[in-house]
């Protein structure tokens, strides 16, 4: 892995085995026998008339690689980073944003379901997968374009190169999308600029060189497989 790399998607990490989320312990990356775990793009809708946010979620491919399984919220090492009220690190009661859960978005009957009353746990979608996972927090009344933004008729930002590298396992991106979902590959670097700033990362941006914005390859192929084979193309 070169770059960033999210330490709580790495079981070896983790100073208790038992606290390791339950997909990391099955995660061989060496192992290409199907059930899998791999990594899909979801949005966010956190704020009353704002635009979702894109979030990385671990998943796990079933054996037919026709289902897509979505663990619980406790199992998404990467949301108790981003939601203080999902951390199991604070102190009890958990208080912060995210702590009343969250609903997904049920885009054939177009209505949010409280995660905790869907009827399968962990959440199953299909394979090829036919829009964005879309959740919202349950406090969020106003969702703008939802329909549109979980189907791809939205334009959204390609998937920063930081969020696409910093966890090793494959990613699922949506099929039939009417704008494919992309994403960025960039080659960040350390750098000091001084005050206020202090130390930073920084990368080109699109257009830039040294900077290249990539589709995602549809379940059947990673994206992160192409990208060679698309830089010696370009």
């Amino acid at each position: 892995m070169g770059g960033w790399v999210f330490a709580g998607a790495i079981g070896d990490f983790y100073q208790n085995w038992v606290i390791v989320p339950r997909l990391l312990q099955l995660y061989r990356p060496e192992d290409a026998v199907a059930p899998k775990t791999a990594v899909v793009e979801a949005l966010f809708f956190i704020s009353d008339f704002k635009d979702p946010i894109s979030i990385p979620l671990l998943c796990e491919i079933d054996k037919t690689c026709l289902q897509m399984l979505i663990p619980c919220i406790m199992e998404q090492p990467l949301l108790g980073q981003i939601f203080p009220g999902l951390s199991p690190w604070r102190p009890l009661p958990q208080k912060g944003l995210g702590d009343s859960g969250f609903d997904f978005y049920n885009y054939e009957k177009q209505t949010f379901i409280p995660t905790t009353m869907l009827p399968t746990n962990p959440l199953s979608l299909p394979l090829p997968l036919p829009h964005i996972p879309t959740f919202k927090l349950r406090h969020v009344r106003v969702m703008l374009y939802m329909r549109d933004h979980a189907r791809g008729t939205c334009f959204e930002h390609p998937l920063c190169s930081m969020k696409h590298q910093f966890m090793d396992q494959e990613y699922v991106w949506p099929a039939d999308l009417r704008k494919p979902r992309t994403y960025v590959q960039g080659q960040w670097k350390i750098t000091g600029p001084g005050s206020p700033l202090g130390i930073i990362a920084v990368r080109p941006m699109p257009r830039e060189e040294g900077c290249m914005v990539l589709p995602g390859v549809e379940h059947g192929g990673n994206g992160k497989d192409t990208d060679a084979r698309m830089a010696s193309e370009a």
